[in-house]
């Protein structure tokens, strides 16, 4: 969380145009972000990320470890 914090901030002061992004990232774990409005499309792509996460996480748990070999 603090170097996404960090991140936030320092695109909030050089206008690098992925604040609401960040934004979004925070506000999954209820970490409300100040300074910024969250887009909803950006609020999406995170969903859709942790949607293709879960999914992968879950496929990997399915494997049988010795199936690498």
């Amino acid at each position: 969380m603090p170097s996404l914090k960090t991140y936030l901030r320092l695109d909030l002061e050089h206008r690098r145009g992925s604040a609401s992004f960040v934004a979004a990232v925070l506000e999954r774990p209820d970490v409300t972000p100040t300074g910024v409005a969250i887009d909803d499309q950006d609020r999406r792509a995170v969903d859709g990320m942790l949607i293709v996460a879960r999914r992968l996480a879950e496929a990997e748990a399915e494997i049988p470890l010795d199936a690498a070999h």
